[in-house]
């Protein structure tokens, strides 16, 4: 049976812990440098803070006055403003 961990790690302004990467593992927590990693049940996202009010799962929620999970991009997908060619030239093209 696997286990869901969420690395922690501190906020050097507010003191806040803040859920930076999330891993399915088996067996025991994860060895990380930085930080500290435990368990947390699903619903728990990337960006939620111990004790957050928005989106409150199990303790972890999003900072206060943020737009909580319904603001978030979807996995993988990245907004592109303009090609990333532009003002650089293309093979074979002189500029």
């Amino acid at each position: 049976m696997s286990t869901r961990y969420a690395v922690l790690i501190k906020d050097d302004t507010t003191g806040e812990e803040i859920v930076s990467d999330i891993k399915q593992m088996e067996g025991a927590a994860p060895d990380i440098r930085i930080g500290r990693a435990v368990k947390v049940p699903d619903g728990v996202l990337i960006g939620m803070i111990k004790g957050g009010p928005v989106d409150a799962v199990s303790g972890y929620g999003f900072p206060a006055g943020s737009a909580g999970k319904d603001n978030r991009s979807p996995v993988g997908v990245t907004k592109i403003d303009e090609p990333a060619t532009k003002g650089k030239a293309t093979k074979g093209e002189a500029e």
